[in-house]
């Protein structure tokens, strides 16, 4: 199964999920998990799936970085104020790059 995210060449994550349009189920409704996330994922990206760990993967639609898939760590996320993006990763600059770049989990 391809699921395993690698950053800078190494294992990062793996995906546990990705959203779905009218997903059957809560956990993978796009349209649920955008009000889930909204006030902690920063505005301009689009979360588009998740670890097993809860970590959430964003595509941002924000130039420079349009495009581009992030990875939001829930661990460092500022549950306290305004979302910040200390917490993100940059993974890939597209989402075909990103999901060429899967590979067999480690």
């Amino acid at each position: 199964m391809l699921d395993g995210v690698r950053h800078n060449g190494e294992h990062f994550d793996f995906i546990g999920h990705f959203y779905a349009i009218r997903g059957e189920m809560y956990y993978n409704d796009l349209v649920r998990q955008i009000g889930e996330h909204e006030g902690m994922i920063p505005k301009g990206y689009l979360p588009i799936g998740e670890s097993p760990g809860g970590d959430v993967f964003c595509l941002s639609l924000k130039k420079p970085t349009e495009g581009a898939v992030f990875h939001w760590d829930h661990e460092e996320a500022n549950y306290d104020g305004e979302p910040w993006e200390f917490n993100m990763t940059n993974l890939s600059p597209s989402l075909a790059a990103f999901l060429e770049g899967l590979c067999i989990g480690e």
